[in-house]
């Protein structure tokens, strides 16, 4: 398998100075690039989803279920986001569902995996959680920003 392309997108989005080479070359050999059509429903809310993906290109939107309407869309995410996070962090289930709202591209890993070769390599599980945290901290920014523009705090 040519893990070149999946490879030059890790380098593109992990972006960390000092990465070091075999960080990436672990993590692309776990990792597959996954096209989704306009439309196409990655996730649901409340469903069993263990890959962890990057958005490489598109639009993917997130929403959760309300009483009032039986969902609201609570982000848009696109290139270099973190998709579906939960899993890797012990979540169970999903806590959005995600539709893309473009054609899209998603370098997507088992999570499973990924606990596996942390576990055995300490300094890639840092590299990569660093990442996601990162990510997370800009996800919980966005929502608060949203938030204060919908006026519902």
């Amino acid at each position: 398998m040519n893990d070149a392309p999946v490879e030059a997108n890790l380098r593109r989005f992990l972006s960390s100075p000092g990465l070091p080479p075999h960080v990436l070359k672990q993590l692309a050999g776990l990792g597959e690039l996954v096209e989704y059509p306009a439309g196409a429903t990655v996730f649901e809310e409340g469903m069993e989803f263990e890959r962890l993906s990057i958005v490489v290109s598109g639009q993917v939107a997130l929403s959760m279920r309300t009483a009032a309407d039986g969902g609201t869309q609570i982000l848009t995410i696109g290139a270099g986001d973190v998709l579906g996070w939960s899993p890797l962090l012990g979540g169970l289930r999903m806590t959005a569902t995600a539709t893309t709202l473009e054609p899209c591209q998603l370098l997507m890993f088992e999570v499973a995996q990924l606990r596996t070769l942390f576990e055995s390599d300490f300094e890639i599980g840092y590299h990569f959680m660093t990442h996601v945290a990162r990510a997370l901290m800009q996800r919980l920014v966005a929502t608060r920003l949203q938030l204060l523009d919908s006026g519902r705090v």
